[in-house]
């Protein structure tokens, strides 16, 4: 019959506390202040928050066209309008990675020591916008 305070499990156990060895071989920098990591950003030129912007609006009209396209898919000037705006969001994606140097999804993440996908502000922070 099991114990009813340790339901039956054997608390003479041993439990290790080492840390785990490092996955990577990477330097151990501190992660840098929330605050600082702001600064950074705002100091991000005109040119790349018109990136910025511009894409979000073109993501906002992909939306919009999608559910467009739903009610009427035999519409092919909306499809045309669709196919356009993938075409130009993909040629902002790539001058926003290149120029800005923004991962814009976590596959894009370029650096071997460092998760670069958190250090700009997020989308409701006032920096961001």
């Amino acid at each position: 019959m099991a114990n009813r305070q340790n339901f039956g499990m054997n608390t003479n156990m041993k439990i290790n506390r080492q840390s785990p060895t490092p996955l990577y071989n990477c330097p151990k920098k501190p992660v840098t202040d929330r605050m600082e990591r702001m600064n950074v950003d705002c100091n991000m030129g005109d040119d790349c928050k018109a990136i910025m912007r511009r894409l979000q609006k073109i993501d906002f009209s992909i939306v919009d066209t999608v559910l467009y396209l739903d009610a009427y898919p035999e519409c092919k000037k909306a499809l045309e309008y669709y196919h356009k705006l993938l075409s130009e969001r993909e040629a902002l994606r790539s001058a926003l990675a290149s120029k800005c140097k923004r991962p814009m999804s976590p596959f894009e993440n370029d650096s071997d020591c460092s998760w670069d996908w958190i250090s700009s502000p997020w989308p409701w922070e006032a920096s961001a916008n």
